[in-house]
């Protein structure tokens, strides 16, 4: 039994010794396949240098924020009032951010943006156009390879790619101009579960949401991420009050008619004290009590509407969510573009491992061929 054993040791001890005289040949094979090995890594080099040179820069620009929806449900005795006027608060509710997000990336939203005026490189013109340009200086706005020319009508992409925008509005009746509003919210904001250049997400503890815009201009980037959160905010929070706002529009119209009526009859009082002063007709006291009669109908009423219009006034602004902004873009803006000495150690690393993984191939093919 002991010598069973002797002899597991022995044998062991030999297969790590065959294991380290293995390696070693392969480290000297390696090392005399020293040229092979440069070789990958001069390309492994190139070819990062390459993508470096003819890499188009991308700038992203992120704006964070948070949405706060202050609805009191402990209003004591106002909230008997508020309710009388069809709920005005309701109940505590959260509101939904994947609502929101899916707001942010409408076409209402994405028209609104595109349609609106920015400064690039010193030249204000739309949104829209500046994105045409920036895509198109890259040859990427509407581009047709040479092979598909026969089969398209060429002229109508040529029409389709020189379009600019040059008012504030959409034609409708413009097919050309349809078709590139249609590509540019595309390119914000992607099709078919693919991504644009705007991404939009939120922290499920936090409540966080962030948009972002990667274009190939900077100051772009910032205009476009400003824009859909000025615009999704506006559109947003009328969306939120649009019925406590009909409410009180309704409540100020009724405030302003009463109070204007008894200015009114204020002042038809006022003139016919003065013009019948000293007289004592019974006629002329029934027309006095009459006047002051309306006067005091009104005034109560109006100390009513003015109740009213305060307590819709309150839930208004309870039911404004407040959108507070927690970081903005500026300048300057992180890029898509590595530093170079990222691309020498990528390029040393790649075209080092490419060579040694196929000097060890060669070198593994001719054992077992041998």
């Amino acid at each position: 039994m002991s010598e069973q054993k002797h002899n597991a040791e022995i044998e062991d001890e030999i297969s790590i010794k065959d294991l380290i005289l293995k390696f070693w040949e392969y480290f000297y094979y390696i090392l005399k396949s020293w040229k092979l090995i440069a070789l990958f890594v001069v390309l492994g080099l190139t070819f990062n240098f390459y993508k470096y040179f003819t890499h188009n820069t991308k700038y992203t620009a992120a704006i964070s924020f948070m949405i706060n929806e202050d609805e009191s449900s402990s209003l004591g005795g106002l909230g008997g009032l508020l309710g009388s006027f069809g709920g005005l608060l309701g109940g505590a509710s959260e509101y939904n951010l994947d609502k929101v997000l899916e707001i942010s990336k409408s076409d209402r939203i994405g028209e609104k943006i595109l349609l609106k005026k920015a400064i690039v490189k010193g030249k204000e013109d739309y949104i829209a156009n500046h994105l045409i340009v920036s895509l198109d200086t890259i040859e990427k706005w509407v581009n047709v390879s040479w092979y598909k020319k026969p089969f398209i009508n060429y002229e109508r992409k040529l029409k389709q790619r020189n379009h600019r925008f040059t008012k504030d509005s959409i034609d409708f009746q413009n097919s050309i101009e349809t078709y590139v509003l249609k590509e540019l919210i595309t390119i914000l904001f992607g099709k078919d579960g693919g991504s644009g250049i705007v991404e939009s997400e939120y922290g499920e503890l936090t409540g966080i949401m962030k948009i972002s815009t990667s274009s190939y201009n900077d100051k772009l980037s910032i205009d476009i991420t400003n824009s859909i959160f000025e615009e999704l905010s506006e559109f947003y929070i009328k969306k939120s009050v649009e019925k406590q706002q009909q409410t009180f529009d309704l409540m100020k119209v009724k405030h302003d008619s009463i109070n204007d009526l008894l200015a009114a009859n204020d002042y038809s009082l006022a003139k016919f004290q003065d013009t019948n002063r000293g007289l004592f007709k019974i006629s002329d006291q029934i027309r006095k009590d009459q006047y002051e009669r309306e006067v005091f109908i009104l005034a109560t009423a109006l100390g009513e509407a003015k109740k009213n219009l305060e307590i819709t006034d309150f839930a208004l602004r309870n039911k404004t969510p407040f959108i507070q902004v927690l970081d903005r873009p500026y300048l300057p803006l992180d890029s898509s573009k590595s530093g170079i000495f990222s691309i020498v150690l990528l390029g040393l690393f790649l075209g080092g491992f490419m060579g040694v993984f196929l000097v060890i191939s060669r070198k593994l093919y001719r054992d077992i061929m041998s």
